[in-house]
């Protein structure tokens, strides 16, 4: 999966978001300076997916990052194009989940 890096953002703060160890960001990006992110540039965050979520009637970003157990900026992440103030039911947003080994 990749993110677009935000202003102030830094692969030690995704791998806190995400609950990665900062070395497996590291090596998974390795053409970037991990000391001065450019905003606007994908980082790579391995082991996640995107999978579409589907806006129900009363939901809000945080009622959903409650809901499905992870940070509320983690969410804000891979939607960075989207306006909390105009979500509607039947919107659909991405959602970051964890690919599982088997």
């Amino acid at each position: 999966m990749n993110i677009l890096v935000r202003a102030g953002d830094s692969l030690w703060y995704y791998s806190q978001i995400f609950s990665l160890p900062l070395r497996q960001l590291i090596e998974a990006n390795q053409s970037l300076a991990s000391n001065q992110l450019q905003i606007g540039k994908e980082v790579s965050v391995p082991g996640y997916i995107l999978v579409p979520y589907e806006i129900q009637t009363g939901d809000s970003l945080w009622d959903i990052s409650r809901k499905l157990r992870m940070p509320l900026d983690r969410l804000l992440l891979v939607n960075q194009q989207l306006n909390p103030a105009t979500l509607k039911a039947g919107y659909t947003i991405q959602v970051p989940q964890r690919i599982h080994e088997q």
